[in-house]
């Protein structure tokens, strides 16, 4: 579970990470880029396409995750620094792994933003739609739908609702992720591999 939890933590930071506000942005603090800047397939530049900026905001984050079928409510806290924040960014836009992943479209409109994507991984192919909204720099709300070929069941869909908590606490540091009493360090999982 805590594998599961931590990837669908990285999951929601790193696709607001990667969908950051532009320099060139409106007072709501998103991307005046049209809604029609798509990705190029098959290897296009997700942050390019979405508006190239900076990433999230340094402290405390706190994400409740709920998995159709599977978790409920699942709530994790992280101490985000700006380190970590450009890791994140960097890893929206490369292939970390095994997965053979690949930007099929994004777009931007607003305070929306939808990224799909397809990953390949032992003669298996996920298709990852992620539906975002933005509520100023503070908070969001993300659905991500993953299905399978060949079919591996109904397609999981995961609902993230983030918001910014603040400071990190006294007893976080840079990287530290809750999962309900269990903590993980980001880099401390960088540096094992």
């Amino acid at each position: 579970m805590i594998k599961f939890g931590t990837g669908v933590c990285i999951l929601a930071l790193v696709a607001l990470a990667a969908c950051s506000k532009s320099p060139a942005s409106d007072s709501g603090g998103t991307s005046t880029a049209p809604a029609s800047a798509p990705a190029a397939a098959g290897g296009g530049d997700v942050t390019a396409a979405l508006g190239n900026g900076p990433g999230l905001k340094p402290g405390l984050w706190q994400t409740t995750v709920n998995v159709k079928g599977m978790t409920s409510g699942m709530v994790s806290k992280m101490c985000l620094d700006e380190g970590l924040s450009k890791k994140f960014q960097d890893m929206g836009t490369s292939n970390p792994g095994k997965m053979d992943c690949a930007p099929v479209s994004a777009t931007r409109n607003g305070n929306v933003i939808d990224v799909d994507t397809q990953c390949k991984s032992d003669g298996v192919t996920v298709d990852n739609k992620m539906h975002m909204e933005l509520t100023g720099d503070d908070s969001y709300h993300q659905t991500v739908t993953q299905s399978y070929t060949p079919a591996m069941g109904d397609p999981t869909v995961t609902t993230i609702d983030g918001k910014f908590m603040g400071a990190c606490p006294s007893d976080m540091k840079a990287g530290d992720i809750d999962m309900d009493g269990v903590k993980v360090n980001m880099y401390d999982v960088e540096k094992k591999g």
